[in-house]
């Protein structure tokens, strides 16, 4: 009987853990679907974003707001700075793109911080 249930808990466990791997397959294939597109058209050289891939459908002139990714705080030291010690906050959002922001000693990291929009 031990066995039985000692199996089926370890079917369980795989059925859980390829469960969760194709869901993090599937955020990956999206993510670097709406990261790049070859006919996305770039803005014209000599202009400040000169280069960069631009929204077609955003005209020229307007702003539009982007939805971020929220990046969680996985390490925070305090060292040495130019003004001082600093308290370093190191975020990683779930593209794994890590940011390090550099804040007064005294002052506690947030949780979360908006990352760079997709």
């Amino acid at each position: 009987m031990r066995e039985l249930a000692g199996g089926t808990l370890k079917a369980i466990e795989g059925e859980i853990w390829l469960a969760t791997l194709s869901l993090k397959l599937d955020v990956l294939i999206a993510a670097l679907e709406r990261r790049y597109r070859a006919d996305q058209p770039r803005a014209p050289k000599g202009t400040p974003d000169g280069g960069r891939w631009i929204d077609a459908a955003v005209a020229p002139g307007t702003t539009r707001i982007r939805t971020a990714l929220a990046a969680n705080l996985v390490a925070e030291r305090v060292g040495p700075g130019d003004a001082g010690l600093v308290r370093h906050c190191i975020y990683v959002d779930m593209l794994g793109r890590q940011r390090t922001i550099e804040l007064n000693a005294m002052v506690s990291c947030r949780p979360t911080y908006p990352a760079a929009p997709l």
